[in-house]
């Protein structure tokens, strides 16, 4: 805890002091995809970063209609050591997350937001390393995971997480240096084991699977992804095809990104446009999305069907 509480303290000088722009400026303009500078071409966001004392104080924008990604401030030129408070938003400016850096680490209170704004993670770090706790919820406020850490900063403690109804879904230990160790056991929803993973360490040593009726197996898969057994790019093609866009884009091309969520059965639930441009596009997208037929087959995690979140463009084009 002593730590920690040196980390707020250092942290508080690099916060608290008033930004004063020097009449010598150092400024940096970049394209930027994935973190890292590149071509106009290729780029999704734009960062501008200006210099003041030993500090650069740098803001991160979505390409597509400049509206802010990151707030951050970095201690070297090449933007890569992080100082003091980092915000993410959402395209739109919706907030997504808050954390803190000390040399380059996390360190202090993790959070993390859904899109509707519901907190849906907080979690401890000293040093990038978990520590005391870490909890995740459910959009509807369940607890999705919580996990219990000791507070020398080593990352040993345990970790379970729950079903949306409450019922277990895993369970697990770390050792030192917060690294997977001993058994890791994966439930069906009825409660019986789907998976056991066996760790040294952080090495794993051997792997276990069983029926839903607690019967081991050999037939199993540890990750499968969705498949949805058809062409679901034809699919949004012909789905698309009736919307008048012309008027709006005249002649440009517009992507919106949805995210989806396929449950067991792989039916589709709960989607959302990420980046909101056009809500005349977007309400047809969602639609195109909602009317999809049911995917062949869902997310295989740990042996077992679980719900899974995914991304798709539905474009749209204008004369």
């Amino acid at each position: 805890m002593r730590s920690i509480i040196q980390f707020v303290l250092s942290l508080s000088l690099v916060m608290c002091s008033n930004v004063v722009w020097g009449s010598q400026q150092d400024t940096i303009k970049q394209y930027t995809n994935n973190g890292g500078p590149c071509n106009k071409k290729n780029a999704q966001y734009y960062r501008i970063a200006v210099k003041s004392d030993s500090i650069w104080y740098c803001n991160e924008y979505y390409l597509r209609g400049l509206t802010i990604k990151t707030e951050g401030q970095y201690t070297d030129a090449g933007l890569t050591r992080k100082i003091g408070k980092f915000v993410d938003y959402y395209f739109g400016g919706k907030l997504k997350a808050v954390r803190y850096y000390l040399d380059n680490k996390v360190n202090g209170t993790e959070l993390k937001y859904s899109r509707n704004g519901r907190l849906t993670d907080s979690s401890l770090y000293l040093d990038d390393i978990p520590t005391e706790f870490s909890y995740g919820w459910y959009d509807d406020g369940r607890v999705k995971r919580r996990s219990i850490y000791s507070s020398d900063g080593q990352g040993t403690g345990n970790e379970t997480e729950y079903y949306e109804d409450g019922s277990l879904s895993s369970f697990g230990i770390f050792c030192s240096g917060h690294k997977k160790d001993s058994v890791w056991t994966y439930f069906y929803r009825n409660g019986k084991p789907s998976y056991r993973e066996y760790f040294d360490k952080g090495r794993l040593t051997k792997r276990e699977c069983y029926t839903s009726s607690g019967e081991r197996t050999e037939d199993c898969d540890s990750f499968k992804s969705p498949e949805p057994g058809y062409d679901i790019y034809q699919y949004i093609a012909n789905s698309t095809s009736y919307v008048k866009a012309d008027d709006l884009l005249k002649g440009k091309e517009c992507d919106i990104l949805v995210v989806f969520r396929i449950y067991e059965d792989g039916s589709i639930h709960d989607a959302e446009v990420v980046e909101e441009q056009y809500p005349l596009l977007s309400k047809a997208a969602i639609e195109v999305i909602k009317n999809m037929p049911d995917w062949k087959s869902a997310c295989i995690d740990h042996n077992r069907r679980v719900r899974t979140s995914y991304m798709v463009v539905v474009p749209f084009y204008g004369k």
